[in-house]
């Protein structure tokens, strides 16, 4: 468990060719890998938290030093996940109540003082699955009655949102290559670094003020936070509206574009041992900045991912570009209400088994009558009795509007073969619907 740090000096008399030999001989000394062959110390099991250094022996938390050093210097308890999970109906509760009293006398109950609950962490206690065998009936009967009048049956997730951000090509933009000119090149670079510091340092206190979740660190140019699953949507708008905020300040730089954002959104269940998010989230960053690099257009990648309880994962990825033409995180929000309020999740189900069998390669025509029938059919399939819950024609619901322009974002052209990612599409339909399922009556809205 060794942290690195890596210095480079270089003396130049001008400044702008300092920094570019500087960039060179750091990058090339972060590219080499050091390895120890000394054996002399234990091998042990892996970090709980960060699921890559080795955990301290003899530690029942099984932290690294890093991880460990981390925990306890933080200037307050850093919550569980289980506890970033709860938050949402908490929050709720505490909202309807202007006061947490009612929480608080539900953890006070004598019937969860019992010696044998003490190992567990209390958040567990709000799952009434969790208690009812390890309560006697008469116990299980009064926390039951408790619960009812605390949270009157709401349903309280079991999952939470880790978000990851990362500025596109921040790299670029320091070494001045979307300034319009080189003047006052290092002043350009302090302006920047000065307007992407307080662009971090807004998302961390509006996420911690408003209890949509914890933040793990903020650095500026890229975030990690836990985020409640029904304050998700209200953080990514906030962090879009952030991110216009920047670029609106980075006109006084005189640039050639605009500042992006790619975004990893990793749904977890809370017994999803938090290594393995980590690792998922951080992957999948990478992989969807890799997936709409271009040299003339913004990343503004997003890829949302959902782990079951059951460890089944799906992933989805969309470019944000904010055009209401094409797929947004907005139409993403609208189509998990459309699922809350309108239509059953069956129907996604229902679509594959007509669609999967016409997943191939197809000409130009073929392609395009392929699109015009599944169209057809999720209209058809939207109007089914099953699969409403409103009585009124749903030919404009968002599911079928979102289906269009994923169609559209889907589609691959190699030559003369033409492909449609229907894998992508059903497990953007797929996670919407789990999101909708999981989430306490409506999801907040994207709104600041």
């Amino acid at each position: 468990n060794i942290l690195y740090f890596y210095l480079a000096v270089e003396e130049a008399e001008n400044y702008e060719i300092a920094y570019e030999m500087l960039n060179e001989k750091i990058n090339m000394y972060k590219n080499v890998r050091i390895f120890y062959h000394d054996n002399s110390e234990k091998i042990g099991s892996k970090c709980y938290n960060c699921g890559i250094k080795t955990a301290r022996q003899n530690d029942k938390r099984n932290l690294c030093e890093n991880c460990l050093s981390f925990r306890e210097h933080h200037k307050k308890p850093f919550p569980s996940t289980i506890e970033i999970a709860t938050l949402g109906s908490i929050n709720k509760v505490i909202k309807e109540k202007e006061s947490s009293d009612e929480i608080d006398k539900y953890f006070e109950l004598d019937v969860l003082e019992k010696p044998e609950l003490k190992e567990y962490n209390k958040y567990e206690f709000l799952y009434l699955d969790f208690l009812k065998d390890k309560l006697n009936s008469d116990e299980f009967k009064i926390i039951k009655e408790r619960h009812k009048q605390v949270f009157h049956n709401m349903h309280i997730s079991k999952y939470y949102a880790l978000i990851k951000c990362d500025l596109d090509d921040l790299g670029k933009w320091m070494a001045g290559e979307f300034f319009t000119d080189r003047n006052g090149f290092k002043e350009k670079q302090k302006t920047i670094s000065d307007l992407i510091l307080n662009f971090g340092n807004d998302i961390k206190e509006f996420i911690e003020n408003n209890k949509l979740g914890a933040v793990i660190y903020a650095g500026g140019d890229d975030l990690l936070a836990f985020i409640t699953l029904e304050s998700l949507f209200q953080a990514i708008y906030y962090i879009d509206t952030q991110i216009i905020e920047l670029n609106s300040r980075l006109t006084s730089v005189n640039v050639k574009k605009e500042i992006s954002i790619s975004k990893s959104i990793t749904i977890s269940h809370s017994k999803t041992p938090l290594q393995n998010s980590i690792k998922i989230n951080s992957s999948n960053l990478e992989e969807v900045k890799d997936r709409y690099d271009s040299k003339i257009a913004n990343k503004s990648g997003t890829v949302i991912t959902f782990i079951t309880g059951s460890n089944s994962i799906r992933t989805c990825f969309f470019q944000d570009t904010k055009d209401t033409s094409r797929l947004t995180i907005e139409d993403f929000y609208n189509l998990v209400n459309d699922f809350k309020d309108n239509i059953t999740k069956r129907i996604v189900n229902e679509f594959y088994n007509l669609i999967a069998p016409i997943d191939t390669k197809y000409s130009y025509d073929e392609f395009n009558i392929v699109k015009s029938i599944s169209i057809s059919e999720l209209k058809r399939l939207v109007n089914r009795k099953e699969f409403k819950k409103a009585s009124n024609s749903l030919d404009n619901a968002y599911l079928i509007k979102t289906y269009k322009k994923l169609i559209r974002a889907n589609d691959i052209v190699k030559g003369d073969e033409y492909r449609i990612d229907f894998s992508n599409i059903f497990n953007f339909l797929y996670i919407a619907s789990s999101i909708s399922r999981e989430t306490i009556s409506e999801v907040n809205k994207i709104e600041n």
